[in-house]
């Protein structure tokens, strides 16, 4: 079974993020294994502009107290869209 952060990867020759967007990527041979980078409409660059090979992305995560809204499209096509709700932590001071 997947857990919801792994049910968040999508793969690159499913679907790409729009074009220039920073997102999450991912290719288990590359050094570092996830990094941020972006499709740029043609090919694939880490966040230096570097080309780079690319099995899997995933959207940035909303900054804390904000909230993340998306859409996605499983194997068959139907929508789900997610909204997530994150909650900003008090720390409590003694």
């Amino acid at each position: 079974m997947n857990t919801p952060t792994q049910a968040l990867w999508i793969e690159e020759k499913t679907q790409l993020p729009d074009s220039d967007l920073t997102v999450l990527i991912h290719h288990p041979s590359n050094d570092e294994p996830v990094w941020l980078g972006y499709h740029d409409g043609e090919t694939w660059r880490d966040v230096n502009a570097q080309e780079v090979q690319v099995s899997h992305w995933m959207d940035l995560p909303a900054p804390p107290g904000e909230v993340l809204e998306f859409e996605s499209r499983d194997a068959h096509g139907a929508l789900d869209r997610i909204v997530r709700l994150t909650r900003k932590t008090e720390f409590a001071h003694k």
